[in-house]
């Protein structure tokens, strides 16, 4: 990622932000994920919740950032990122 060790110390912080209610908030969250990179493991959890959410944007960006995060996330976001696949009435 591009912040790298340093925003480490972010990481909680993150994960409350991708629990916040607003959507701006959500997807700062998540985009600072990708900028922090391989060490925000922790975060997959509340990601993977964000997949079952009804903002179609929201759920893309989860995905596109689980995928991006490596096979470490593959066991527990593998189930829900195949469900939110076969989803026909969500983007």
């Amino acid at each position: 990622g591009e912040i790298g060790p340093v925003g480490k110390r972010c990481i909680p912080d993150v994960i409350a932000a991708l629990k916040d209610k607003n959507l701006e908030v959500q997807k700062a969250a998540v985009e600072a994920i990708n900028k922090i990179g391989p060490q925000t493991m922790e975060a997959i959890p509340a990601l993977v919740i964000l997949l079952k959410d009804d903002r179609d944007d929201l759920r893309r960006f989860a995905a596109l950032t689980l995928s991006q995060m490596g096979s470490a996330p593959e066991r527990e976001a593998m189930e829900p990122l195949g469900e939110a696949l076969k989803d026909k009435d969500k983007e």
